[in-house]
């Protein structure tokens, strides 16, 4: 997770530099393209994220990936090893080579609301020509702490309406997430989204953040060629997501969960986000 800060002019050298590059050009843009992976722009660099995990940072010099991805297993493994089989352990010789194999050691290190956050971002990327007005248009961003022993918040997913120009912050969790549920006497996710719409309320944080959204749209602009307009504003109201569930949990759901939130900000559930539509999007937003 990363906080976003803006660039400054020479900031932009950087892209011309990410495109001259052959991991960007053979690997990272035709994921892009397909979903795979997403971009997000943050203060003077890049980072691409897979399955929520950021597969690697480019800060106009060179990319960085985590050391954990780099290892080469012999076979599917993970947990504990063997002394011999630490032995056949070796790390990816350069990011391209070991591309693919970092992608697959991602999948080690999912966690289930990084997971349904990208099945939303390769359904909803602003490259595929199915995608309708409302696209993902940033993850993971990480707001500024409230209180100094506390660790700063982030927001899962950041969608933008095309058509009205506004974007809006979505707190994402899945079924058996503890946080959806009373503990101590208040309920985990009702302070976490309560917190994020006092910054929104925050006249000058609120004026930052739309001011840098527009800059994040720019930088997606010139990379990539595309045309996503400029945010106007920026919804105050948080969204909470509810995902991975059957029928069983839904019921769980709508009975012993919901009723908590109902006055305190608007939610929306799906079973997986693999199959969340336009038309779900655009009812949401309309609600």
């Amino acid at each position: 997770m990363s906080r976003y800060s803006k660039w400054v002019k020479n900031d932009y050298e950087k892209l011309k530099a990410l495109r001259a590059t052959d991991l960007f050009q053979n690997h990272l843009l035709p994921d892009i393209k397909k979903g795979i992976v997403f971009p997000a722009v943050r203060g003077g660099k890049i980072d691409f994220y897979h399955l929520g995990r950021k597969l690697f940072s480019f800060d106009g010099k060179s990319f960085r990936s985590n050391i954990k991805y780099l290892v080469v297993l012999d076979q599917n493994r993970n947990g504990e090893v063997t002394e011999k089989g630490f032995q056949k352990l070796k790390l990816c010789q350069s990011f391209e080579d070991g591309y693919q194999q970092i992608k697959k050691n991602t999948k080690l290190y999912v966690d289930p609301e990084s997971e349904q956050v990208s099945k939303v971002c390769k359904r909803h990327s602003y490259f595929l020509d199915s995608t309708g007005p409302i696209i993902v248009l940033d993850i993971e961003l990480s707001l500024t702490a409230q209180e100094e022993d506390r660790t700063a918040d982030r927001i899962d997913l950041i969608l933008l309406n095309q058509e009205s120009k506004q974007i809006r912050f979505f707190e994402v969790k899945t079924f058996k997430n503890k946080e959806l549920k009373e503990a101590n006497g208040h309920i985990p996710v009702v302070g976490q989204i309560g917190r994020y719409k006092e910054q929104l309320a925050n006249e000058k944080r609120y004026k930052y953040l739309l001011e840098s959204y527009l800059e994040y749209v720019e930088i997606i602009n010139m990379l990539f060629g595309i045309k996503i307009p400029q945010p106007e504003s920026i919804d105050r109201d948080v969204d909470l997501l509810i995902f991975d569930f059957g029928k069983p949990e839904q019921k769980i759901l709508e009975e012993n969960i919901l009723p908590a939130f109902s006055d305190k900000f608007r939610v929306s559930v799906r079973g997986d986000a693999g199959g969340l539509s336009q038309g779900t999007l655009q009812k949401w937003w309309d609600e």
